[in-house]
């Protein structure tokens, strides 16, 4: 038996015969009755095979979009972590530095009296090695160059690095340096 044959009558794998006086036009429209079913069947196939590549195309596109933005928000934290670690070095680098000189840059006096209580800006601040204390208004101490800085200027604390930042320039890096 012929492929030919399996294909137009697959359940009985013969072609159905014409009878002794039909003609071809009745032939050809019985064998479209015998197989509409089949070509229904392979067409309703083909389109759901078809709407299948559409959808693997399009989740394709989406897993590769997606990769994509992975990739930048990876991008994005390594750089926000390398940001932060520049930031901690930085501000462990000017909260050494010394309190004595962070006042006066603060516009803040030394009191000829005592040595380690500086004037200005209507405060009077104690300062005794690394740690501060303001007499004046809501009496907070605290201890550090940022710490004085945020307390004077009443900022926070990237903007009282900056400042310090700002105010000191390379000496902030020699004292990180150690040099």
């Amino acid at each position: 038996m012929s492929y030919a044959n399996s294909l137009f009558c697959p359940k009985s794998k013969q072609y159905a015969q014409p009878t002794p006086n039909q003609n071809a036009l009745d032939y050809w429209e019985q064998l479209k009755e015998t197989l509409q079913p089949t070509f229904d069947t392979i067409n309703s196939q083909l389109t759901e095979h078809q709407r299948l590549l559409k959808e693997k195309a399009a989740l394709a596109k989406t897993a590769h979009a997606s990769e994509r933005e992975r990739q930048k928000l990876l991008e994005r934290l390594q750089n926000l972590e390398l940001t932060l670690d520049l930031w901690k070095a930085q501000a462990n680098r000017v909260r050494d530095l010394p309190l004595e000189d962070v006042a006066y840059h603060l516009g803040l006096h030394q009191d000829n009296k005592a040595q380690h209580k500086w004037k200005g800006s209507e405060r009077i601040i104690s300062i005794i090695g690394t740690r501060f204390y303001d007499f004046t208004g809501n009496q907070k101490g605290g201890g550090g160059a940022t710490d004085l800085v945020m307390h004077v200027l009443g900022c926070g604390f990237q903007e009282a690095v900056l400042w310090l930042q700002d105010q000191f320039g390379e000496s902030v890096i020699c004292i990180g340096n150690k040099v």
